[in-house]
This record gives C-alpha cells, sequence and structure tokens, in this order.
C-alpha cells in the first residue's frame, strides 16, 4: 500500500534500521524501514519532510504495537520544496549572490527601517529594544503581510518604500513553520534583497530556520530583538567609550601640553642666549680682551725693542766697536793661516795622487811596448796574437812606435816550446 505523511522523530539504530512515525491530519502510524532497504534509497528522512512511502501493515507482538514496514519511499510536499529551494540556492550561489561583498552597518543611525506586519509583537520587540539602548534613533515602520501567497511581492514593495529614507533596513518575522518561512525564500524577494543599495538585515524565524533571504542578506540576526541591538549602538556603550576617549584625549593633550612646555621651555633659553643685548654684550667683553691683549702685547713689544735697542746702542761705541774690530782682525789672520796650510797640504795629496795615476796610465798606454821594441801584428783590423790561421804568403802589418811595415808570410812554423 501506499501512505503519504509528515516524518516525526526519525531515528536510525546501531544496526543501521530507520525508526519514524507518519502523521497527517487524522492520526499517525508508526513505521520502520529495514537497513537493505535504506541503503537503497537516496537520503535518510528527515523531520518535518512529507514523504509517501511504500510498504506493508504488521504488527509488533512483543507489544502489540502496528506498525508499517516501508520498503521504499519519495518526497512529497515539504520534501519536495525543499528540494526546489536546494536547487535555487545552488542555482544563486553559482551566480555569486551569496558571495558578494556585505555592506558594514552605520556606526551612529538615525532611522532604522522595519519591514514586518502591523501590530505583530516584532515591531513592538524591536521599538523597546531600541528605545532602551538608543532613544535617539527612531523607527519607520514599512508594513508587510509576513505570512499568506503575497510575502515576497508585499516585502520588496516594502522595502522600495524604504529607499533613501533611512539607513539601514530590518525584515523581521517571528518564528513559524516551514510552509510559512517559504516565501521568504521565494527568487524575486531574494534577487532583491542582493540588489537593494541599503545594509539589510534579516531576522527571519528563529536561529534555527534558515532562509535564503537570510543568505543574500548583509547581516542577519536570530530574533527581531537581536536584530535591533545589532543595528543599534548601545547609549551607555557609547558613553562609556566616548568617556574612555576623552580620558585618553586628556591624557594626550596633558602630555603634549608638558612635552611643548619643555619645547617653549628649551627655546626660551636658546633665544636668552642668542638674544642681541646678550650677543652685544659678550662681543663687547671679546672686543675688552683683545684690547687688553692687545695693550700688553705692545708694552711687552715696546719694552723688549727699548732693550734691544739700548743693547745695541752700547755696542756702537768707539770703544766697544774698536775692540769688535781687532777681535775680527785677529780671527781673519787666523782663519787665513789655516786656509793656506789647508790649501798647501790638499795640493800635496793631490800631485802625488796625479803621479800615481799619470804612472799607472803610461803603463797602460799600448804604445809604450811599442817603443821597447815589440810590435803590433794585424791582419787585417784583426789583431794576430798567434798563428794560428795564419797562411804562407799571407798580407800582415807590423805596427812600431814610430810607423808600421807591410809584410807577407813566407814559412809558419809551430814552436814544440809553448814558453819559448
Amino acid at each position: 500500500m501506499w501512505v503519504s505523511g509528515e516524518v516525526l522523530d526519525p531515528l536510525v539504530s546501531r544496526r543501521g534500521h530507520l525508526y519514524f512515525r507518519l502523521r497527517d491530519d487524522q492520526g499517525e502510524i508508526r513505521a520502520v524501514m529495514w537497513r537493505r532497504d535504506l541503503q537503497n534509497a537516496r537520503s535518510v528522512p528527515r523531520s518535518g519532510d512529507f514523504l509517501t512511502v511504500r510498504g506493508s501493515v504488521d504488527v509488533y507482538p512483543a507489544r502489540g504495537d502496528l506498525q508499517l514496514q516501508v520498503a521504499a519511499f519519495k518526497l512529497s510536499g515539504q520534501g519536495a520544496k525543499l528540494l526546489k529551494i536546494q536547487e535555487l540556492k545552488r542555482r544563486l550561489k553559482s551566480e555569486g549572490l551569496f558571495d558578494r561583498p556585505r555592506r558594514p552597518l552605520p556606526f551612529f543611525p538615525a532611522r532604522v527601517g522595519v519591514v514586518t506586519s502591523v501590530g505583530s509583537a516584532v515591531i513592538h520587540d524591536i521599538y523597546q529594544s531600541v528605545q532602551s539602548r538608543n532613544p535617539c534613533c527612531s523607527l519607520l515602520l514599512s508594513p508587510a503581510s509576513v505570512s499568506g501567497n503575497r510575502v515576497a511581492q508585499e516585502v520588496e514593495a516594502a522595502l522600495e518604500l524604504l529607499k533613501g529614507r533611512v539607513d539601514v533596513v530590518i525584515v523581521a518575522r517571528g518564528g513559524g513553520s516551514f510552509e510559512e518561512l517559504l516565501p521568504f525564500s521565494e527568487e524575486r524577494l531574494v534577487r532583491a534583497a542582493a540588489a537593494y543599495p541599503l545594509p539589510l538585515v534579516a531576522a527571519i524565524g528563529h536561529g534555527s530556520d534558515l532562509s535564503l533571504l537570510d543568505l543574500v542578506a548583509d547581516h542577519t540576526a536570530p530574533t527581531p530583538t537581536a536584530a535591533a541591538v545589532l543595528v543599534t549602538p548601545d547609549r551607555l556603550e557609547l558613553k562609556e567609550s566616548v568617556h574612555r576617549c576623552r580620558e585618553r584625549l586628556a591624557s594626550h593633550f596633558h602630555r603634549k601640553l608638558r612635552l611643548e612646555k619643555e619645547r617653549l621651555k628649551t627655546a626660551r633659553e636658546r633665544c636668552a642666549q642668542k638674544h642681541p643685548l646678550k650677543q652685544t654684550a659678550n662681543e663687547r667683553r671679546r672686543v675688552e680682551l683683545y684690547r687688553r691683549n692687545l695693550k700688553s702685547a705692545v708694552s711687552r713689544t715696546v719694552s723688549e725693542k727699548r732693550l734691544r735697542l739700548q743693547s745695541v746702542r752700547k755696542s756702537l761705541k768707539p770703544a766697544h766697536l774698536q775692540s769688535r774690530l781687532e777681535r775680527t782682525r785677529w780671527g781673519q789672520e787666523r782663519m787665513r793661516s789655516r786656509l793656506l796650510l789647508t790649501f798647501q797640504h790638499n795640493l800635496s795629496k793631490t800631485r802625488a795622487r796625479f803621479e800615481q795615476v799619470r804612472n799607472r796610465l803610461l803603463g797602460l798606454d799600448p804604445a809604450t811596448p811599442l817603443r821597447k821594441g815589440f810590435a803590433l801584428v794585424r791582419a787585417g783590423e784583426q789583431v794576430v796574437t798567434g798563428i794560428g790561421g795564419r797562411t804562407v804568403g799571407e798580407e800582415l802589418e807590423l805596427q812600431f812606435a814610430d810607423g808600421s811595415l807591410d809584410v807577407v808570410v813566407k814559412q809558419v812554423r809551430v814552436s814544440t816550446n809553448p814558453h819559448d
């Protein structure tokens, strides 16, 4: 048989069997899907899924419970809608709609726009939170249905009305069932929220509920109250922050003032040192010191010159000059005698050395042996020192001290005694 209903309390046992309950408007029945059948299924049913199962009815003898043994199932109702949402989610994600840069929240919004239904507890909770945190921040309600078939259309229209009139927008709805939250996952609303020019905060359902609007919004909050807290700065925290900033500013100011006072003191001391009057006084003292030194130096120089002048005057007296002249003449005579003796001695030494060198040079003169009867033999330009290489009939030149002779070799004799 085929049975349709909502899945309640699904549980997979340690052995891999799936136990759950199926419920509709008229009643419910226990169901079990054995491991071998569950392994053939594409997924494990979750609580809230609407299934159409194929199976048979059986009685569990131990407790006498009636149960449905499920052989196969397919999603229907909520399951099909969930698959449709998942498919839309994948498609929007592939377009990069969920990965776009998120707009930051304003630090101090003057006006907060709220999109929710009129007279709901949501607007009351948001108002109370904003008033308790920062009464200077005002709220602007743009009403829209948060349940029914026209939710997406009205929320989109409400967002359009808030453009340019607020600093940040909260789209809020209290808790609800899966079916009630489906409109907040419609494609037209999700794309409108992605293209919205203002920072958008989504507070749809509770923390466990998740719609596609939550994924595309700039910021999300688990509850409407949390959304109000997120967008509104706490005045007490701001007051404390301002107090800390004031303390830091005062500390910085005093430190800066102290540094500037020290710099001013240093500048004053430098200015006092460089003041024209002080500079003039210093220059006057330097001039006075130079004047005194100059006067002392002049006096000292004059005294020294006077002493030298007196000494020169004494030395210029006739008697003194005569004495000096006699001493000079006597010194000159002594110097002349010494120079004459030195000259004669050097002249004798030089003559002796000259004779010695002259005799040595005469001994080395080639003409000296010739004057003693020796002859210089030449064969052309070559000097002959022996009979080696001489031939009969060769012409030779014999040079003597007083001339030369040209001779012809008639015979070459070799001496048996080389010393002969």
